[in-house]
């Protein structure tokens, strides 16, 4: 696995930050719905790099599941499209998956591919934007490190 420097994460940061700069200027979305899309973006992007961590519940990342719960109510408030839609409370974590009667493993493993789901879901939904608003929401994937 390749690491990148200091330095290319700063360089990464500047060009999302131009990125989203750049979306504001589009006018046939408003200024709130700029807001929310690039809220989106941020929300994705912990998800995407921290959903190893949000397994744990003691996590600070854990509070990213109450992010993704909000993702509708603040699509709707701007009147974007909500149709991001899922069922995170069948999600076990580490303080309850014994209920389910799986494995640490086993269910850990369906955490991940359920998040998976819910950045690909995202990553469709803002590429959708990104066609009819001629933006630049959904990330580029250039310089992922998996």
């Amino acid at each position: 696995m390749a690491y990148i420097s200091k330095e290319g994460y700063e360089r990464k940061k500047e060009f999302a930050a131009r990125r989203m700069e750049e979306n504001r200027q589009i006018n046939t979305l408003t200024a709130e719905q700029h807001e929310v899309l690039a809220w989106l973006c941020e929300v994705r992007h912990e998800v995407h790099s921290n959903w190893n961590s949000m397994f744990l519940s003691e996590s600070p990342h854990a509070v990213l599941w109450e992010r993704l719960d909000d993702i509708n109510n603040r699509l709707s408030a701007v009147n974007l499209p909500n149709k991001l839609r899922w069922n995170a409370d069948a999600i076990d974590n580490d303080a309850t998956y014994q209920i389910s009667g799986l494995t640490y493993e086993a269910a850990h493993e369906e955490m991940c591919d359920f998040l998976n789901r819910v950045n690909n879901d995202i990553e469709s939904f803002l590429l959708s934007i990104d066609k009819k608003h001629k933006t630049a929401y959904c990330p580029l994937g250039a310089t992922r490190i998996n």
